[in-house]
């Protein structure tokens, strides 16, 4: 449908008229506008349309997301969701050929393994940058709508918009890269506050619900990163070379306290890009999300500070007897004998049931979804049992 709008209907109507009458004929569109049908009803005889699935109808494995940000502050957005995130592999979307490919010039400036894919590429040049987006060696591809027809990669995490399209339709093809093959998957708008109206309608068309985003804080980005390093360094072997400097080494930290240690280990993984992003404040331009809108869905479990060795030994317990990746926890809020902590939604139901009837130093384990704030200010957990958990935004 994109390409008759291009100027390509002129030559489908030439090929057609040289066709014999006696053809069988068949026309595939992901879509289905007025003028796709009415060079079908020109060209076919009483034809029959098959459909797959429901008319606009959305898939139930993506996750419709969106954040409001002035435009001054879309790429830091774009920069915080990629860092918070170290298991993106996604595609971004802009309206022009001339914003991917500045878009993709300065990512990459920053240090980002991504490229631009639009209408100036030669067709070989298009070829070497799919085959680097397929092998991984990019981790985020910034494309067109028109250039991005036909992209057939699998296991795509992520699909930002960081411009909304002005043809709504382009939206169900572009959110349709990601979640495939039953896989779940996140399509992110990076809105305007006023776009919102947009977004409206959107929901109306798609007869599906768009949640309100948080973007991550700098301190939020350096607190998960900084706990997948401890996570990594748990669970890295040790080299067979080291063992003969092992001696010489503990020697040289006689001294250091444990504290200590750890305190400096951290400080050697802080990047020029990560001390920007802690100097930095919010880049939320619509209201201030509420704690029940921040990233996935809060859990509460009865062990806290008392009972685990900080942030790093909570999520090593967490992810080690529920079996999901550090990188599917969120938020941690630590008290001495209880925490808060939030974990992707699709997982919550597997960290629940994983805790069920498990036991932790001789204390039986209670997880549960947690309730809003009560009038007083305090939360409570639901009790176990009684009631099923729900999605961060309900």
């Amino acid at each position: 449908d994109e390409m008759l709008n291009m100027g390509f209907k002129e030559e489908i109507d030439e090929i057609l008229q040289e066709t014999p009458e006696g053809k069988l004929t068949w026309l595939f569109s992901a879509t289905m506008p007025e003028e796709v049908r009415r060079i079908s009803n020109q060209y076919m005889v009483k034809p029959f349309e098959l459909s797959v699935g429901q008319p606009n109808a959305g898939n139930d494995d993506i996750d419709h997301q969106y954040i409001t940000v002035r435009p001054k502050d879309r790429y830091e957005a774009l920069r915080r969701f990629l860092d918070f995130d170290r298991d993106v592999y996604g595609l971004v979307f802009c309206r022009t050929r001339r914003d991917a490919g500045e878009l993709a010039e300065q990512l990459s400036r920053d240090g980002y393994r991504t490229d631009a894919l639009h209408g100036d590429l030669s067709q070989a040049q298009r070829d070497r940058v799919m085959e680097r987006f397929r092998n991984r060696q990019l981790r985020v591809l910034i494309a067109t709508d028109v250039a991005a027809r036909g992209i057939d990669v699998d296991n795509i995490t992520h699909v930002f918009h960081y411009n909304i399209p002005e043809d709504l339709n382009f939206y169900t093809h572009r959110s349709g890269r990601t979640a495939r093959a039953g896989r779940k998957g996140i399509s992110l708008i990076l809105a305007h506050p006023k776009d919102l109206g947009i977004i409206r309608r959107l929901e109306k068309r798609l007869k599906t619900q768009f949640t309100p985003a948080s973007i991550p804080s700098g301190q939020e980005i350096f607190e998960k990163r900084l706990l997948d390093f401890f996570q990594r360094l748990k669970s890295a072997e040790g080299h067979p070379s080291i063992e003969p400097m092992l001696p010489q080494l503990v020697q040289e930290l006689e001294g250091v306290s444990r504290e200590e240690l750890i305190h400096r280990l951290a400080s050697m993984t802080m990047s020029r890009g990560m001390k920007a992003h802690l100097s930095s404040g919010s880049l939320d331009a619509g209201a201030k999300a509420s704690r029940s809108n921040t990233r996935g869905v809060e859990l509460f479990i009865n062990i806290g500070a008392l009972d685990v060795d900080g942030k790093a030994g909570f999520l090593s317990l967490i992810c080690g007897h529920s079996r999901i990746p550090g990188s599917s926890v969120g938020k941690i809020d630590l008290s001495s004998k209880h925490a808060f902590f939030h974990v992707a939604e699709e997982d919550a139901e597997k960290v629940i049931r994983a805790f069920d009837g498990s036991q932790y130093q001789g204390r039986e384990l209670r997880v549960n979804a947690s309730k809003p704030k009560t009038q007083k200010g305090k939360k409570k957990a639901f009790k176990k049992g009684k009631k099923k958990y729900q999605g961060a935004w309900g």
